[in-house]
């Protein structure tokens, strides 16, 4: 009898035990101090502090530090690149620098080279007097007459008188010649006539250096006695005569006699006188007497 009601305590006690009146014991998942929880209800959460947590964050530090070199490196041997190009850069200048000092002294070089060259220009200018008398022995493409004599490769006439005249460079030069009874021959009046008192201008260039003839032939009257002038007119040269570009110009006098006379001058203006010819002539080249 009385185990039989200890039986009963107990089944009743069972049913006690059993009855929901404590929480269940939670899941894993459902432990509050589990990250998951947290994660499930978008609640803040610490790790807890028995989490290996450690390896994770060097491994992000770790990490972090190659991109960081992946950015770093790059930009360095940008920069280094960058910096020998400048270096290159400099030098290039410093050569470039180098060559214009030596094109400047080659500059001086030349310069002092062309100081000597006009030196040598007006040496030979100074012989140009002698050079073209000797013109005179350059052979003519014809054969002259026994009244005719070769001038500058062109045969002229000659007689009782004649004047010759050449010039130093191409152009347009004629020669201008006044009787003693003031009749002037020149290019526009040739002659032979009253007018020339029988004097013959026979060569008249127009272009290169001459030459050009006025002569009275063996054949013709006597030439007048007493003073002659003769002249050289610059009618058209290129360049104009100047201090620059002068022209030396030579008359040479034959007589019958085989007296020779020689008359050289240096122009340097292009002023003319316009075939006037007279001992005022700014064109005047020399003054003779005949016979």
């Amino acid at each position: 009898m009385a185990t039989a009601n200890r039986t009963k305590d107990v089944q009743s006690y069972t049913l006690v035990s059993t009855a929901p009146s404590l929480p269940s014991t939670p899941l894993s998942r459902e432990d509050t101090k589990d990250d998951y929880y947290y994660r499930r209800r978008g609640k803040a959460w610490l790790p807890s502090t028995n989490c290996t947590c450690l390896s994770s964050l060097l491994a992000g530090l770790a990490l972090i530090a190659l991109l960081a070199m992946s950015i770093v490196i790059p930009i360095i041997v940008t920069l280094s690149t960058m910096t020998n190009e400048m270096s290159s850069t400099t030098n290039t200048t410093s050569i470039m620098t180098s060559s214009s000092t030596t094109t400047s002294t080659s500059t001086t070089s030349t310069s002092t080279t062309s100081t000597s060259t006009t030196s040598t220009s007006t040496t030979s200018t100074s012989t140009i007097t002698t050079t073209t008398t000797a013109t005179t022995g350059i052979s003519c493409a014809t054969v002259c007459t026994s009244q005719e004599t070769c001038e500058a490769g062109v045969c002229v006439g000659i007689g009782y008188l004649s004047c010759t005249l050449t010039w130093s460079r191409p152009g347009d030069g004629d020669i201008v010649l006044r009787t003693p009874n003031n009749r002037v021959i020149y290019w526009n009046n040739k002659g032979p006539s009253v007018n020339t008192t029988q004097g013959y201008l026979d060569v008249d260039d127009k272009n290169t250096t001459g030459p050009e003839n006025i002569f009275w032939s063996n054949s013709s009257s006597v030439p007048l006695s007493g003073t002659y002038y003769v002249c050289f007119e610059p009618y058209e040269f290129n360049p104009n005569a100047s201090l620059s570009n002068r022209i030396t110009a030579t008359v040479k006098v034959r007589r019958s006699t085989s007296t020779t006379l020689y008359f050289t001058r240096n122009f340097t203006s292009p002023q003319r006188d316009y075939y006037v010819c007279n001992y005022n002539s700014i064109t005047l080249m020399g003054s003779f007497t005949y016979p």
